[in-house]
């Protein structure tokens, strides 16, 4: 079983890396759109909002599961155990396929954009030498 905690960092890490990567997309392909609609607050407040959605999303499955939690001393993390072990409800089994999707869509989505960004890149790198 996976701690509460690391589930919280991967799922907002990987969503803040995607915000981050489709920032920078625009900002190098379109600049005068991200000139015109991002600035640093609104990126602070997309960042905060990932953070707490993703704290919010992994405490409310938890809860729904009708799952209490059991904190170990020893290695300082809280973890869910189902209260029947035997049943595998649908609703749980949906979370975890959103889990893994979310995380490779992010994936995919970041890598896509880097891409680019670097065809983009020699392209210009290729033309100044010309």
């Amino acid at each position: 079983m996976a701690s509460l905690s690391g589930i919280i960092t991967v799922m907002a890490t990987s969503l803040s890396t995607s915000l981050l990567a489709f920032e920078r997309y625009i900002d190098i392909v379109h600049p005068y759109l991200y000139i015109r609609h991002f600035i640093v607050n609104k990126s602070r407040v997309n960042f905060v909002a990932i953070w707490i959605g993703s704290i919010t999303w992994v405490l409310l499955c938890g809860l729904l599961y009708g799952r209490e939690a059991e904190c170990h001393s020893s290695c300082h993390t809280c973890f869910y155990i189902p209260i029947d072990h035997h049943q595998l409800d649908i609703l749980e089994l949906l979370t975890v396929v959103f889990f893994i999707c979310v995380l490779y869509i992010t994936t995919i989505t970041t890598l896509t954009l880097y891409g680019n960004l670097f065809q983009i890149a020699r392209k210009h790198i290729r033309a100044i030498s010309a």
